[in-house]
């Protein structure tokens, strides 16, 4: 029951950006203000924030100011190894979700954030 309720809510939070309320999502270069923060916002959230490793950052935008940033993130476990590349999304509010290969919800970020170019 936890996990479908934790499964409707992200479904729930992904709308905004998936549920079309206007003009349509499209892919952009990141400001640096923008993958600042980011790499803060997720980066927080590994055991060691330090051992923040990212690649491949871009941002999601309609014109509308609301923009996504999306990426891949890499940290440090309890052991000191690296875990691997993860993809991650934060919405300019400030939320966010990181991948999880475990998670019935792995897929999301891929979801979220594979939006084509802008024309």
């Amino acid at each position: 029951m936890k996990i479908a309720a934790v499964a409707l809510a992200a479904l729930c939070f992904a709308q905004g950006v998936s549920a079309y309320d206007g003009p349509p999502w499209y892919r952009t270069e990141a400001t640096e203000a923008q993958i600042a923060f980011a790499k803060e916002t997720v980066a927080y959230e590994l055991k060691d924030p330090s051992s923040a490793q990212f690649r491949n950052l871009y941002a999601l935008s309609r014109g509308k100011g609301d923009d996504t940033v999306c990426g891949e993130i890499n940290g440090k476990n309890s052991y000191g190894a690296y875990v691997g590349f993860r993809k991650f999304y934060v919405y300019s509010d400030g939320k966010y979700y990181i991948s999880d290969p475990d998670s019935a919800l792995a897929s999301l970020p891929a979801e979220i954030c594979d939006k084509p170019r802008r024309p």
